[in-house]
């Protein structure tokens, strides 16, 4: 329905009623009239007519009401359509803005050069409808602070401890701090400890990790380098102190050859490096033989030999009999000598060290077939 149709309406409503409203005023007057020209009548027909005029008085008010309340109906209705209508208006003139700004935003789009990636699209949220999510108590939850129980805490701090150290050495032996390497050598009297830093073929371009895992191979590059070197064991301090710890085999005596000494170890080798007489000991042995094998049978022998005997024996000379092929003459310090076969002096030379005590001159102690002695010419 339009405006107009509703305005038709209300005219036709409330033309009727206005039809008896002017018909009272001119019946009053008739009344009056009436009233005034007939003043002598009887005072029966005045009491008739009363109540007449006063029932239609009353009509009259019943009627100018019901046209006040049938007005005032179709007003409030009016009021309300008007609203709504003029609510129906606004909104479709909002949407028709909104559509054709979002049109004009998709031509802008569209203008643009086309982007390798294009960005998502975001949804447009309402801070209205956030607004409503949230509530004081959400907010309350949100800034309570989670407790964790102590008993995680407990068991989670060694693993925790376990991964960082195993982090903190990963990036040790990782940066340049782990080729940082201090050689520290020890134990070694007649080797150089160059030569043994060179032997063992350490780098200092090695990282401290590779020094670690190779540890064995340099411990056997170092034994073979020397025959003066018996054991060798590297150990590692963090964060970055190798020590070499060698043990050097003992020396038995020196073997002349010519006017050369060359030291004879307790393995039975033969250094190959010279030492000059001005390095010889004050008290030593020296050892009369060429060959490299009896010179090894003769320190495994003497091995077994307590100390204070080697210590008295100044000279050893092969000096093979027509029993014995391997008979040697021990010149000791104390000016007696000993004669035993090479093959014995493990078990018949240690007697001496009981008869030596009961020589009162130099003699001759011989073990060649039994033990006995008698004074050298």
């Amino acid at each position: 329905m339009t405006e107009k149709d509703i305005h038709e309406a209300t005219d036709s409503e409330t033309s009727p009623s206005s039809a008896p409203e002017e018909m009272v005023p001119a019946d009053k007057n008739s009344s009056e009239e009436d009233s005034e020209s007939r003043e002598p009548v009887a005072e029966t027909l005045e009491e008739k007519a009363a109540p007449e005029s006063e029932s239609e008085e009353n009509l009259e008010e019943e009627t100018q009401e019901k046209q006040e309340e049938e007005a005032n109906e179709p007003s409030e209705f009016l009021q309300k359509w008007q609203e709504r209508h003029e609510a129906y208006l606004a909104s479709q003139k909002e949407g028709e803005k909104s559509q054709s700004e979002q049109d004009q935003t998709k031509k802008k789009s569209s203008q643009k050069k086309p982007t390798l990636f294009k960005k998502k699209e975001q949804l447009e949220i309402d801070p209205l409808i956030l607004s409503q999510e949230k509530s004081p108590s959400d907010s309350d939850n949100d800034n309570r602070k989670v407790k964790i129980p102590q008993e995680l805490i407990w068991k989670a701090t060694p693993i925790i401890a376990l991964a960082l150290s195993i982090a903190i050495i990963c990036l040790y032996f990782i940066t340049p701090f782990g080729k940082l390497k201090q050689l520290i050598i020890k134990g070694n009297d007649h080797v150089e400890s160059t030569k043994i830093v060179k032997a063992s073929l350490i780098r200092q371009e090695d990282y401290v990790l590779s020094t670690l895992i190779n540890r064995s191979g340099h411990e056997n590059n170092i034994k073979q380098s020397s025959p003066w070197v018996k054991d060798v064991a590297i150990g590692f301090s963090f964060p970055n102190t190798f020590t070499i710890s060698i043990q050097e085999y003992n020396q038995i005596g020196f073997v002349k050859q010519g006017e050369k000494y060359f030291s004879v170890l307790s393995s039975g080798a033969v250094s190959e490096t010279e030492t000059s007489q001005d390095q010889l000991p004050p008290v030593y042995t020296t050892i009369h033989l060429t060959d490299r094998e009896l010179i090894k049978k003769l320190v495994l022998q003497l091995a077994n030999v307590n100390p204070s005997i080697l210590a008295d024996i100044q000279d050893i000379q092969l000096t093979p009999s027509k029993v014995t092929n391997d008979l040697l003459t021990l010149t000791m310090f104390s000016g007696h000598k000993v004669l035993v076969p090479l093959s014995d002096i493990d078990y018949k030379l240690p007697y001496y060290e009981k008869i030596a005590p009961q020589l009162q001159v130099a003699s001759i102690v011989d073990m060649e077939v039994g033990i006995f002695s008698y004074a050298s010419p």
